[in-house]
């Protein structure tokens, strides 16, 4: 990786990278076939990272949420909050952010070198609303957005990663969320 700001290269092996997260749980580090297929599509899907009563819970929270929020606590009226709360930091997602997003000089084993900078909650029903793509047009960049995706042979820096998960089962050509892939070129082998 290639520190700017000391027109050097930062030597990865010296980078105090998260190996737990904010529950204790180890970080689980991104396969060589997962890097490779996300450098060169632009996303990747791992199924099952979630045990099924979780989900269940997760999409039960969901729908008071959307549906009925008062019947929350006050404290929990939030995406960020009860059992989503185990989505921010989960062990794969911290795995994959310290790969491509982490900034090094701000990880240790107290800090993630990365930030969460929203949440958000998409109910869809079949049938329901069209599709339009998002946050691909480049139309409205401000300076210092990092929506640039860089690499060098054996490293790459995704600057606008999203996470989603799918609380609800996923079938080809059923609806749901699209991605399209990207004309990377494979800095992993």
């Amino acid at each position: 990786v290639f520190e700017q700001s000391r027109l050097g290269f930062v030597d990865m092996d010296a980078v105090d990278l998260p190996r737990t997260n904010a529950d204790g749980e180890p970080v689980v580090e991104p396969t060589p076939e997962q890097r490779y297929l996300f450098d060169t599509q632009g996303w990747i899907l791992i199924p099952g990272v979630l045990p099924a009563d979780e989900v269940e819970e997760m999409r039960a929270f969901c729908e008071r949420l959307h549906r009925n929020p008062e019947s929350l606590p006050e404290d929990e009226r939030s995406l960020i909050a009860g059992p989503l709360e185990r989505l921010t930091d989960h062990p794969v997602i911290v795995g994959f952010m310290n790969e491509f997003l982490a900034h090094p000089a701000l990880s240790s084993q107290d800090c993630y070198g990365f930030r969460m900078e929203s949440a958000s909650l998409c109910v869809r029903s079949a049938g329901e609303g069209t599709f339009g793509p998002h946050n691909g047009n480049g139309l409205w960049r401000l300076p210092g957005d990092s929506h640039n995706y860089r690499c060098i042979p054996g490293k790459a820096r995704s600057g606008l990663t999203c996470i989603v998960w799918e609380l609800n089962e996923v079938e080809h050509g059923g609806g749901g969320t699209m991605l399209v892939n990207g004309s990377h070129k494979a800095a992993f082998s």
